[in-house]
Parts: structure tokens; sequence; C-alpha cells
């Protein structure tokens, strides 16, 4: 159990994804000057797991996703940095994404200000393995410097996937997708809201 008020800057600063995926549950924060768990590294190369702690995540400095599994469970809030880049499956390695929210409790990535075109995006690169799935995920405020809020070159499983209030929206290769996705909803967006790859129109979700 860990508790934490009247900071006056950060609740909590994690140096690397170990500190995220063994964050105690149950603890309280209240008062503080920034009431968030901030992520201090540029790479994730260890399995993680992001569980809703009651605060949001931060991230200030794009990350490297690579060699590793990454859960996201119901709840959780990502707020992200300007110009910043989630990149899965970085520079050839594989990942794993599983982003498992419901429809109560959805998982939003969006920036630390709320303004279309803030941070750069999320990346779902080649290598990402084909049981990835983003479930009930809302990504906004993304799209900065023409990058796809959500670009995706993976086989991968969209269900309930929402981009709001963002820049550029979102780009699917080639490869398309998993045959089992569902509701991939753009709205908002201040230039292309679907960018999408010929091969890849068979596989775009219904709904």
């Amino acid at each position: 159990l860990l508790s934490v008020s009247d900071a006056q800057g950060i609740s909590v600063i994690a140096t690397h994804s170990n500190a995220i995926d063994h964050f105690p549950l149950g603890g309280v924060f209240t008062d503080n000057g920034d009431n968030v768990i901030a992520f201090g590294d540029d790479t994730i190369d260890t399995d993680v797991t992001f569980r809703d702690v009651g605060v949001p995540y931060r991230i200030d400095s794009t990350v490297n996703i690579r060699d590793a599994e990454v859960l996201d469970e119901p709840g959780v809030e990502i707020r992200v940095g300007s110009d910043v880049f989630l990149d899965f499956g970085w520079n050839g390695n594989t990942a794993t994404v599983l982003a498992g929210g419901t429809e109560d409790a959805p998982i939003v990535f969006r920036g630390e200000t709320e303004e279309a075109g803030y941070w750069r995006g999320v990346r779902i690169n080649a290598e990402v393995t084909r049981n990835s799935a983003l479930s009930n995920l809302v990504i906004r405020d993304a799209g900065g410097n023409d990058t796809a809020a959500l670009d995706i070159r993976s086989v991968i499983n969209l269900n309930d996937v929402r981009l709001e209030r963002n820049a550029v929206g979102a780009y699917i290769g080639e490869q398309g997708l998993n045959e089992d996705s569902s509701h991939l909803t753009v709205t908002g967006t201040e230039s292309y809201p679907l960018t999408i790859e010929p091969d890849a129109w068979v596989t775009l979700p219904k709904g």
C-alpha cells in the first residue's frame, strides 16, 4: 500500500517498467501538485501491466517497446507529453500489446494538454504479435507532426476503438486487421480521418 498527499510536485516517479508492474494497489493520492504516476524511462523491454491505481499515468518522452508484453487494464488513463511517440515493436523487435478496456471503463490515451496534435501517437509495427488487441480504447489529442494518431502495420484485433480530437486519424497498412475486428470510430479529426492501403480495405471493421 502506498499513499501520497501534499507533495508539491509529482505524486510518484517510476523510473523503470518493473516499478509500474509491481506498483502497489489500494493507495490514495490527494492534494499533490501533479497527481499522476510519471513513467521516466524511454524503453520498455520487460513485460508490464498498467493497472488502474486511481490516478493517471504520465509519459513525457517517446517510449520504445521491444521484446515485451504490455497490458493495459480497464480504467487506465495515460497522459502523454508534447511530441511523444509510443512505438510498439520498435526497430524490428517483437512486442505484444493487450489494451483491454470495457464499455464502462475504457482505456484512454490523451495529451497532457487537451488539443489536437499535442502528441504524435501510437505505432503498431510489423513485428507486433498477431495476438495483440486493442479493445475499448480511446486516443485523443494525437496526430502531431503529420503522424497518424494510430498507425497499424501488423494484423491485430481492434474492438470498439475510438479516435477523438486528433490532428491526423488512423493509418492501416496493406496487411490489414484481424478479421474479428469491429467498431473503429474516428471523429473530430483536423486532417485525414483514415488512410488505408488498398489491400486492407476488405479487413476494415464493420460498425
